[in-house]
């Protein structure tokens, strides 16, 4: 079709154009939150695509009763560790120059 119309995308100039940003939800261990850095460092070496590793979500019990109670997470449970995750990526995500820590 790109050589008919004479129409090319080039997707990875757009999505370099744009911040991506990258949250890794459900993680059961310190492994598998680290996987962000990882799947950031790939993106970076094979495909030169910049991305912003936001953070890591535990894995909890508490969402699948929310689930099934059909109630909000944050609202059945707003003072768990799972609470502070999201207010921590939100923040992130929101500005992430503002969580640098200072020495």
């Amino acid at each position: 079709m790109k050589e008919q119309t004479g129409f090319q995308y080039d997707f990875f100039e757009a999505l370099s154009s744009t911040p991506v940003r990258l949250i890794v939800n459900s993680a059961r261990s310190q492994s598998n939150a680290d996987l962000g850095h990882s799947i950031k460092s790939v993106c970076n070496k094979y495909y030169d695509l910049g991305i912003d590793f936001a953070g890591a979500i535990d894995f909890d019990n508490a969402v699948w009763q929310s689930i099934r109670s059909r109630e909000h997470v944050l609202v059945a449970q707003p003072f768990t560790a799972l609470a502070g995750q999201f207010l921590t990526t939100c923040k992130q995500l929101i500005d992430p120059e503002e969580l640098r820590a200072v020495v």
